[in-house]
This record gives C-alpha cells, sequence and structure tokens, in this order.
C-alpha cells in the first residue's frame, strides 16, 4: 500500500500529511500500519478499473472509529459506563421512564440545544439516560461533555 500514497498527485498527499487523525508522518515503505486501507491517513484512494489510482479521495471508516474515540475520552463519560446507551435503558425501572426516555431520544434526534438538565427521584434512570444521549450525541458526530450536577455546581465556587 505504500505505492498508493506515494503516487497520489502532491497536494492530496500534503492533505493527508496535515490530517489531524494522524500523529505524524512515517516513512512508507518500512511502517506496519494499523489500517491498511489508509496507511493511518484516515483517506484512501480507489484504483481505477485500468490499474491507475484516483484523484478522488475517501474518509476512511478507520478515521471514523478513531475520531468517537477520541470524543468519547473527552467527553468525561466513565469508561466503566460506556453500556450505558440509549438502547440499553429499561423503561420499566421508573412510572416515567418510557416518557424519559422518549423525551431524551426526542432531544439526540433533533436539532437540540446545547445541554440538556435531567431531574427526577432517585432511581429512575437519570443518569443512564444522561450517559446514553452523550453516546449518541458523540454518534451523531458531535462533541459533548458530561457533568454531573455536583460537578458543575462545584465548578462555580471553585474559580
Amino acid at each position: 500500500m505504500g505505492n498508493l500514497i506515494t503516487a497520489l498527485p502532491e497536494p492530496l498527499r500534503d492533505l493527508m500529511k496535515r490530517k489531524p487523525l494522524m500523529k505524524e508522518w512515517k516513512d512508507h515503505e518500512s511502517v506496519d500500519y494499523k489500517c491498511s486501507r489508509c496507511e493511518d491517513t484516515g483517506w484512501y484512494s480507489v484504483k481505477k478499473t485500468d490499474g491507475k489510482i484516483g484523484s478522488d479521495l475517501h474518509s476512511c471508516p478507520c478515521a471514523d472509529v478513531g475520531l468517537r474515540e477520541s470524543r468519547i475520552k473527552a467527553s468525561g463519560i466513565p469508561e466503566e459506563r460506556l453500556d450505558e446507551t440509549l438502547d440499553s435503558y429499561k423503561t420499566s425501572v421508573h412510572p416515567s421512564a418510557k416518557l424519559a426516555h422518549q423525551a431524551v431520544t426526542d432531544w439526540v434526534n433533533k436539532d437540540y440545544p446545547a445541554w440538556v438538565v435531567l431531574s427526577g427521584v432517585k432511581g429512575c434512570g437519570k443518569t443512564h439516560l444522561a450517559r446514553g444521549s452523550a453516546l449518541a450525541v458523540i454518534d451523531n458526530g458531535k462533541a459533548v461533555q458530561y457533568k454531573t450536577s455536583f460537578e458543575i455546581s462545584s465548578s462555580f465556587f471553585n474559580r
């Protein structure tokens, strides 16, 4: 695959060098890449039927995975709670849980405001819905910050 990258026109090679997914530009002949399709650049080009390399670049699926992982890491969602998704939320935990789940799902799937606050009695699933909605926002291609009410209120007093 090293020939694929080096055979691309210089402007495309420059674009791939600047792609944030890459930590450094590598010697393409001597590196074992994590992704053989794009050689860890986040971009790939398709060979045409005549065997020549096309000048059209495509975003590699590995870049989407890497971007999602970095957004999750930056979000503040505890790693051990990444299984708390909107799909795994049990609407039977509380009488109003089905309504809360629908409201959060609607918020995620629409052009939502920058933040949302969930409130309710202990054990109704607020934390699960918060984490699940944060993950869904990330899956929609946006960055998110997950904070508990304690963390938010503490930030006002610790300035």
